[in-house]
């Protein structure tokens, strides 16, 4: 089944960058279609993983739900100002967690403007996100709600 998080950068971080810095770890899994960075890992007996990354369209609209969302505080929908979105699809809880935390840990220059939106409502930064799974590598952000 198919579930979905979402990734926020600053603007310098583009869907070419993040296939780059993806392509560094699954080079011979990882292939871009219709606008989407996708890795796609099978194991046997447990069939095929993924992770499938693209940037969130309509980028104005997207934009301006974050920044106009009343639970998001102020002091961090200013750090939002300069910031894209990207849908991140995954079937593999694990295996998603593994290329966040990869990327998370490749954006450390940028991390104070990285975060995580879990699709429960709560927007979690990047250096949370590395700390919590450094404590437990089985932490689950989808329980932070």
């Amino acid at each position: 089944m198919s579930q979905s998080v979402v990734l926020i950068f600053p603007t310098t971080i583009t869907l070419e960058s993040i296939c780059q810095m993806l392509r560094e770890q699954w080079d011979q899994n990882l292939f871009v279609h219709l606008g989407r960075c996708n890795i796609e890992v099978q194991e046997p007996g447990n069939g095929v993983k993924y992770v499938s990354i693209g940037e969130l369209v309509p980028a104005d609209e997207v934009h301006d739900d974050y920044l106009s969302n009343e639970d998001i505080p102020v002091e961090i929908q200013e750090k939002l100002r300069d910031t894209v979105f990207f849908h991140v699809a995954y079937n593999d809880y694990i295996f998603c967690s593994t290329v966040i935390q990869y990327l998370f840990s490749k954006l450390t220059h940028v991390q104070d403007r990285v975060w995580l939106d879990n699709d429960y409502g709560t927007l979690i930064p990047a250096e949370t996100v590395l700390r919590e799974f450094g404590i437990n590598p089985l932490w689950d952000w989808r329980q932070s709600a």
